[in-house]
């Protein structure tokens, strides 16, 4: 529902949504050398943040000919470069799925083409 941020603080809400595992904490990935984070190759959405605020989605392609996907080390890697300093992966597998103007601009790994799912980031201008 609608809350002022006086009611937020109120409830105690220290979150909007959740999801994980975590890729990048205050400029530190949390996906050591070495590893792939335990989740092997796959399709891959992530959110991530830059220190002046600008918020970066990436969507990977997975589970194909075309593209195998990526490991949560190469998305924290890629977000890394950005220099995105907050970042966590989302919902990933089939339901990896971006739309630009109404449109899907990606290869969902789903057969059937992209997935329901129950919640989105959805960016207005």
């Amino acid at each position: 529902g609608r809350h002022s941020l006086a009611e937020l603080k109120q409830y105690g809400v220290v979150e909007g949504v959740a999801f994980g595992p975590p890729l990048i904490i205050n400029g530190r990935p949390t996906i050591p050398e070495g590893s792939d984070g335990g989740w092997g190759y796959a399709p891959r959405t992530v959110i991530g943040q830059r220190a002046n605020g600008e918020v970066i989605m990436m969507v990977i392609d997975g589970r194909s000919l075309s593209s195998l996907g990526v490991t949560l080390k190469d998305c924290q890697d890629i977000l890394l470069e950005l220099g995105v300093v907050n970042a966590s992966n989302l919902d990933g597998g089939s339901s990896s799925t971006m739309y630009y103007n109404g449109k899907v601009i990606n290869r969902p790994s789903d057969a059937l083409g992209e997935r329901a799912v129950p919640s989105v980031f959805l960016v207005m201008p």
